[in-house]
């Protein structure tokens, strides 16, 4: 019975931090499974199609707003796409009209970039913007960007060129991948920040790095030498029909491209001692990724 009850069937909690509610419920979507890419209706409609013998989709969306199940945040998603408004989905479910807002704002959100190629979203840098602000990942706003045909095709020696010195960052036409938007992205400032969680809520000075990275904010809690957002005017973009790619040349890492992570209040330390750089091969960095899975442990083993 999947009826969510008084039973443990699962670990029943994920873990996203952000600074708006729509940041943070698509980060925790996405750390439910690894297929799953936000708030969007195609793992509903992957429900039904293992389900079967349904005839009508609004009717056995409608049924699933009523109960507490697995599926009901996406059936959430699957009735605004059918046109379901806010205060319809709130007299089903009894969810707060303000949870039920914000999703749909992510709706909206979703519907603008589906109205549009990767070529409108280049000339709407807000949208891209607020759909990262939002939560958006890359790979997810990718699928909802229409196809295009470009009128000048790139001739197999200009694109052996470009897939040798630039990959798959180049769009040439056709469908838009994730290298696509993260490229475009950047090339438009639109970069994440690094936001330092306050563990002791401000009763000491907080030296414990517990980071995430969010696109609501300007600055970084803490130092990062190296993250400078791409250089070169938006004109030199080069997924928008480039006349000449041996310009670009890929950038070697060294070691000085390491990420600096040692908090503020450390860094004001070293800086009044004079240290303007503080010894490498002191520091390292903890990544939590993936998904919560019954046996992980993340709150013990951290």
């Amino acid at each position: 019975d999947p009826a969510v009850g008084s039973c443990i069937k699962s670990v029943g909690e994920v873990m996203a931090i952000g600074r708006t509610f729509e940041e943070t419920i698509q980060k925790a979507l996405r750390m439910v499974d690894e297929s799953c890419a936000g708030f969007d209706a195609e793992r509903f409609d992957g429900e039904l199609k293992y389900r079967g013998g349904l005839d009508s989709v609004e009717e056995a969306v409608k049924c699933e707003l009523q109960k507490p199940s697995p599926m009901r945040m996406w059936s959430i998603a699957k009735a605004y796409e059918l046109g379901m408004s806010v205060e319809d989905v709130h007299q089903l479910t009894n969810i707060d009209r303000w949870f039920l807002a914000k999703l749909h704002h992510i709706h909206r959100i979703k519907q603008s970039l589906r109205s549009m190629d990767i070529f409108g979203l280049r000339e709407q840098p807000e949208l891209l913007r607020e759909a990262k602000r939002c939560g958006f990942a890359d790979r997810q706003i990718a699928p909802m960007l229409r196809p295009k045909d470009c009128d000048s095709a790139l001739s197999p020696g200009l694109k052996a060129l470009s897939d040798r010195f630039l990959g798959v960052q180049m769009y040439s036409g056709g469908r838009v991948k994730e290298e696509h938007v993260r490229y475009l992205r950047k090339k438009l400032g639109i970069c994440p920040v690094v936001k330092q969680i306050d563990t002791l809520a401000a009763e000491f000075p907080a030296e414990t790095n517990y980071l995430y990275i969010t696109y609501s904010g300007e600055e970084n809690d803490v130092q990062l030498p190296g993250a400078a957002p791409l250089d070169g005017p938006l004109s030199d973009v080069p997924i928008f029909e480039p006349s000449d790619v041996t310009r670009f040349t890929p950038k070697a890492l060294s070691r000085q491209d390491s990420l600096d992570f040692s908090p503020v209040a450390r860094r004001t330390s070293a800086a009044d001692k004079g240290e303007a750089n503080p010894p490498k091969g002191q520091r390292i960095v903890v990544l939590g990724c993936g998904c919560y899975r019954i046996g992980s442990s993340v709150e013990f083993d951290w």
